[in-house]
């Protein structure tokens, strides 16, 4: 009895590692740094892939507030955000309200803001700041979504 007991212990011991072994482990998230400055984002055109988290850590070089914004995409889930808030309604140059944006992160002059999003879609989606006539003034770019 005591040499039938080995082995069905072994047994489920290298079933249960082999379990383990295979499970996939969480995945991080992509982080990116977009530097914004009058009036540009450096990288003006990082890119990413479908179903891939992306953290944008948004680092305000400039001397005015800027934000990150993508106005349509498709997401997973909505985007999450963390950063200065600005009054969209006075700021913004254009139509939508904050509300309305896929993609939205603000930051003041010297400070920093992220925003993490996971994209469900290839495509290629135009990044710009929402601050009135920065848009126009060319601070723009665009996010590149490859699929997997």
């Amino acid at each position: 009895m005591f040499v039938v007991s080995i082995p069905l212990f072994t047994a489920c011991s290298q079933t249960s590692s082999s379990a383990v072994a295979t499970a996939k482990p969480p995945t991080a998230p992509l982080k990116l740094t977009i530097e914004a400055k009058e009036f540009s984002f450096t990288p003006a055109q990082p890119a990413v892939r479908v179903g891939q988290t992306v953290e944008i850590l948004l680092m305000n070089s400039g001397v005015v507030v800027h934000d990150f914004t993508i106005e349509k995409i498709a997401l997973h889930e909505e985007a999450v955000s963390k950063g200065d808030e600005h009054d969209m309604d006075t700021g913004h140059a254009s139509d939508a309200g904050e509300e309305d944006l896929a993609v939205h992160v603000a930051a003041e002059a010297g400070h920093t803001g992220t925003v993490m999003f996971t994209p469900s879609e290839a495509g290629t989606y135009e990044i710009y700041c929402t601050v009135a006539g920065h848009r126009q003034s060319g601070m723009t770019g665009r996010l590149i979504v490859t699929a997997p």
